[in-house]
């Protein structure tokens, strides 16, 4: 026996000798006494049982929890802001670029009532609200506070 083997017997003997048993029902003990008890070698098959299928089932728990960490994708740390103001300066400047975009479109619309040929307002504020966007999405990837 090697002392691998020893320890699980001795932890067997162990958790059986501190269970306790609040009933037996008679007819299971009748039945056990009459078949375990024409083998002399009833427990020392029951221990060897015992200890092969707490081995198989440590195996399938151990199989089974690699199987779940290949299928779950890995977890990563969540990525916090380093601004010292968090998001208050990107969700400033987002309404900031909302209300460039509502004052475009207004230039727009009142181009089109009336017609005029002269776009360079248009051009500028376009030109303006393309800057702005690039500057908000590079800041909210690199999460950094977008200044004004």
């Amino acid at each position: 026996m090697t002392p691998q083997e020893a320890q699980m017997l001795q932890d067997l003997v162990r958790k059986v000798e501190g269970t306790a048993l609040t009933e037996k029902d008679p007819d299971a003990e009748a039945l056990l006494q009459d078949g375990l008890g024409r083998d002399p070698d009833a427990i020392y098959k029951l221990a060897q049982t015992v200890l092969i299928q707490n081995i198989a089932l440590e195996q399938a728990r151990t199989q089974m929890e690699r199987m779940q960490r290949q299928l779950s994708p890995p977890q990563q740390p969540p990525v916090h802001s380093t601004s010292f103001l968090g998001d208050c300066c990107i969700t400033m400047r987002r309404r900031q670029l909302r209300h460039l975009r509502h004052r475009l479109r207004n230039i727009r619309r009142y181009r089109h009532r009336t017609a005029l040929r002269d776009t360079r307002q248009c051009r500028v504020m376009r030109l303006r609200l393309h800057t702005e966007d690039r500057a908000a999405d590079f800041c909210v990837r690199q999460q950094r506070p977008l200044l004004a």
